[in-house]
């Protein structure tokens, strides 16, 4: 002989949250017969987030300066939400880079501590010419027929 039994819930259904859910179940045959047990259904997050970095960035200095602003986006996702941006290298979006090559580093954790990183290069180069100025210049010879001249330039770079 076969007895039948109802199983009262609540149901599993999804989605459960990160953490710990207790769910219990219930079983009651014909006869009124019942017995219950409680299950831990555990959430765990093992994705990693995503990040994405630009390409290298090459420009030229801005006029007058020994570097350039330059401007960036980083941007990031995640199976939940809660994730943060860390820079850990470089400079922040906005800044004067100087000449020269530097790395922008970046790190996105999710609230589970996953983690994912991103870098690229930000290169300035120096492409303004140098400003000569000539000045009339009136030469004066000292007893032994010598003179002494010096010649100055400006540039946007200091020496």
């Amino acid at each position: 002989m076969h007895c039948s039994a109802v199983v009262t819930g609540p149901f599993p259904s999804g989605p459960y949250p990160l953490g710990s859910t207790e769910v219990t179940w219930t079983a009651t045959d014909s006869s009124g017969n019942s017995v219950s047990c409680t299950q831990t259904v555990t959430v765990v997050d093992e994705i990693d987030p995503t990040i994405s970095c630009p390409a290298d960035i090459t420009v030229s200095n801005d006029p007058g300066q020994c570097g350039a602003v330059v401007t960036y986006d980083v941007t990031s996702a995640d199976n939940c939400s809660g994730e943060t941006i860390e820079q850990t290298a470089g400079l922040p979006s906005g800044s004067l880079f100087e000449v020269g090559t530097t790395t922008n580093t970046f790190v996105v954790t999710d609230a589970s501590g996953n983690t994912e990183t991103c870098s690229f290069d930000v290169t300035v180069a120096d492409t303004e010419a140098p400003v000569v100025a000539c000045n009339e210049i009136t030469i004066v010879l000292d007893g032994n027929g010598d003179v002494n001249l010096e010649a100055s330039d400006l540039d946007n770079m200091s020496s």
